[in-house]
């Protein structure tokens, strides 16, 4: 349910897409906890893309695992920054406080899961967070 954020709303020059698993997808896991780590990841997409741009929700099994995915086509990021993402007081935002992304992955990690990004500059950013069924 928390999925259903009204993003466009916030922001109508992103447009939103959704690919959700047909089948029903279980993990044991804090629904809170999960929930504050995808709306970190959806905040940074939409910080990511400052002029507008698509960004992608999507949830899906891949072996014994749940894959949810959060992708942006917005500025992207080099090696040196990504490199850097998991680094407590890392941040490139003038209000960030380089702890999102690090309490997002000690969740992630809590839950047996991994945390991972690939991204390329000016072509966006994919963050994908794997969980055990």
């Amino acid at each position: 349910a928390f999925f259903e954020i009204d993003l466009e709303r916030q922001r109508n020059d992103i447009e939103v897409v959704r690919n959700y698993a047909s089948d029903e997808l279980i993990c044991r896991l804090d629904p809170e906890q999960l929930q504050q780590v995808i709306l970190n990841l959806l905040q940074n997409a939409t910080q990511a893309m400052p002029e507008g741009g698509a960004l992608g929700i999507r949830v899906f099994a891949e072996g014994e695992h749940i894959v949810f995915c959060i992708s942006d086509t917005g500025v992207g990021m080099d090696d040196e920054v990504r490199n850097k993402l998991f680094t407590p007081f890392f941040t490139t935002k003038e209000d960030g406080t380089g702890l999102g992304l690090v309490i997002s992955k000690k969740i992630i990690e809590a839950h047996s899961g991994q945390i991972r990004v690939d991204s390329e500059p000016g072509k966006g950013t994919r963050f994908y967070v794997n969980l055990p069924q």
